[in-house]
């Protein structure tokens, strides 16, 4: 009896020292190539803030509830099926934010995932709702920059609260075998130029470079298995919200998505937020524009032609039809109901004008029997 209880404490401690070496960020990281470090060159500030701005590190870190998106205090939550984030404090401060962290924290943080608190001396896995699975790609001299970049901004103060997750996802060192499973570690490989743009070739590369690392498009247009992985095959096909309360839209080159977008229409979008058909960005979205919009006209190019190059997914969203790719028409079910919201005049300016015109509006839909022929 003795023995087996040896033997049941033996196998206990292996699995527990198993286990920590598993998720140990050292072990992720003697399994992985090295990277690019970077040079001694003095910091490029200005390239900092595009790479901020790309990143979209305002609209997750800034301090809810005031105007300045510089205020990088954290706290905003994020609702997801793994239960509540809280993004935290990545100002300049000194006792809240990442004020003591050196360049080689930060580096490894924005590209392996790895933050330098945590009760192990290893460090501390950080949860994939920061995208580092595409920070990834970002250079050496990009992240430098950036983290020069922010150590401009003034300190704030203020802890985000603890996240809020259901278990297993609370137990923060699991993310470890997450990592190992789903975080490549490697730079950002070459995309062949598309012929039509083989005279743009620079800006297709850097549209390349900016989609896929600090722009992140594909983690929140993509549709992703239970895991939070990018479903193969579904990259920029649209997907569920992290909360599964709404949909964000199939951005690749299919009917379903925005193969009707021309070039300038995509620019156009994300410097006014609207789109083709005069649809306003809303949400999440209508917040990543107030980024997008202060990027150079070079750089907006050079992503617009990047999405251009993205294959097609035909991924419907939730409500829309699949299209119709026969000769034969289709008759789509009849909407009895349609609230359309028309611009309307307040009663002062109704009241001072000196000719008021009052519009009524019909809804307009063609039945099968007077479709007419199919010619």
């Amino acid at each position: 009896m003795k023995r087996l209880i040896h033997w049941f404490l033996a196998l206990a401690i292996l699995g527990i020292v198993g286990f920590f070496v598993l998720t140990s960020p050292l072990t992720w990281s003697l399994i992985h190539p090295k990277r690019d470090v970077a040079d001694n060159a003095a910091p490029n500030i200005q390239n900092g803030r595009t790479i901020f701005i790309a990143s979209d590190c305002a609209t997750c870190h800034a301090t809810p509830n005031q105007n300045d998106h510089l205020k990088l205090g954290g706290g905003r939550a994020l609702d997801t099926n793994f239960g509540r984030f809280y993004m935290p404090n990545i100002s300049p401060d000194k006792q809240d934010g990442i004020g003591n962290w050196t360049l080689a924290q930060f580096t490894k943080a924005v590209r392996e995932g790895v933050g330098p608190n945590g009760i192990m001396p290893d460090g501390q896995n950080l949860y994939p709702a920061f995208p580092y699975t595409s920070y990834q790609h970002l250079t050496a001299n990009d992240v430098r920059d950036l983290f020069a970049y922010i150590n401009t901004l003034q300190p704030v103060s203020g802890r985000a609260p603890n996240h809020e997750l259901k278990f297993p996802f609370n137990l923060r060192r699991g993310v470890g075998v997450w990592r190992l499973f789903f975080l490549d570690g490697k730079p950002l490989s070459p995309e062949k130029v598309p012929a039509a743009y083989k005279n743009e070739a620079a800006l297709f590369e850097r549209g390349h470079y900016l989609v896929e690392s600090a722009g992140h498009c594909a983690e929140c247009h993509s549709t992703r298995n239970f895991m939070g992985v990018i479903k193969s095959g579904f990259r920029y096909g649209g997907g569920p919200t992290p909360d599964g309360k709404g949909h964000f839209p199939n951005i690749s080159q299919d009917e379903t998505g925005i193969d009707f977008w021309a070039v300038n229409s995509i620019i156009n979008y994300l410097k006014t937020g609207k789109s083709p058909i005069n649809k306003i960005a809303g949400g999440d979205m209508a917040e990543v524009i107030q980024n997008t919009k202060q990027l150079s006209n070079e750089d907006l190019r050079a992503i617009a032609i990047y999405l251009k190059s993205i294959p097609g997914v035909d991924l419907p969203a939730p409500g829309q039809p699949e299209p119709n790719r026969t000769p034969n028409l289709v008759m789509l079910p009849q909407v009895n109901k349609i609230d359309v919201a028309l611009p309307t005049s307040s009663t002062n300016k109704i009241e001072k004008a000196n000719i008021v015109y009052a519009v009524n509006t019909k809804p307009f839909y063609l039945t099968e029997n007077s479709s007419g022929d199919e010619d």
